[in-house]
């Protein structure tokens, strides 16, 4: 059985049921690095760049060698004959099947969840999204998260499971499943206070279930930390809705 890797969240790999020893924090980012880049050469110096920045020692690629060399055998397959790193020319290549990596499925379950949402597949933008967000378990290569390169990485991730998370609020809202929606859409709201997607959905939800007082109310308030934290306006979409709010047009009855 080849090794499965897990990076949202701490860095974990297993074989089965056993976990895999993948060695001290450099050795670790070596791995990330590689899983990152999945299927595709990693220059050694580019290793070298991640685990050291602009100020390597002058044993850095002996290091990179043991580190790699370290790896290999740890991920060796159940009959110890091959590894999924290989040498290419300058550098390193991870060949490991998508399913084996869970940002890899991940980032196939958005493209499915987005793509079902943009045809109003609504079921199956939901089963979609579900899976997808099923597979956090903290934020992306936690243990890690020193590292710019990670941090970079990890904003990128976040924004896909965000917008992720506005697809299965809709999808819950087109289901007539409110009080999930609901739910959903606070702690959304929660977590990233100043989006307007996130507000405009926390609306909807809140005037679905018979609150729009509450709705409207929610909109002030993020008209006014726009305004005091960061000089801005709302969008038009979010104008929009509250004009529609205020109108209790009945067309909101029926979106998406």
């Amino acid at each position: 059985m080849d090794a499965g890797f897990r990076l949202l969240g701490p860095l974990t790999a297993q074989r089965g049921d056993a976990v895999i020893d993948l060695g001290p924090p450099k050795q670790r980012a070596a791995l990330a690095l590689l899983l990152l880049h999945r299927g595709r050469q990693v220059p050694v110096d580019r290793l070298v760049d991640a685990l050291w920045g602009d100020e390597p020692p002058p044993s850095a690629q002996a290091s990179i060698q043991a580190y790699v060399s370290n790896l290999r055998r740890a991920l060796r397959d159940e009959a110890g004959a091959s590894s999924p790193i290989v040498r290419r020319a300058q550098g390193y290549v991870l060949d490991v099947a998508p399913e084996r990596v869970d940002l890899a499925v991940f980032h196939a379950a958005v493209r499915t969840a987005r793509a079902a949402a943009e045809e109003q597949r609504w079921p199956d933008a939901l089963t979609a999204a579900d899976a997808a967000l099923a597979l956090w378990r903290g934020e992306l290569l936690e243990d890690l998260s020193d590292q710019p390169w990670v941090q970079a990485e990890a904003a990128a991730v976040e924004e896909l499971r965000t917008e992720c998370r506005e697809t299965q609020i809709t999808a819950l809202l087109a289901a007539g499943r409110v009080a999930p929606a609901l739910a959903a859409a606070q702690e959304l709201r929660a977590a990233h206070p100043s989006r307007d997607r996130a507000c405009w959905l926390h609306m909807i939800a809140l005037h679905r279930a018979g609150r729009s007082p509450e709705a409207l109310e929610r909109y002030a308030e993020h008209v006014r930390r726009l305004d005091e934290e960061l000089g801005l306006e709302p969008g038009a979409e979010l104008r929009e809705l509250q004009v529609a709010i205020l109108r209790h047009e009945p067309a909101l009855a029926a979106w998406p």
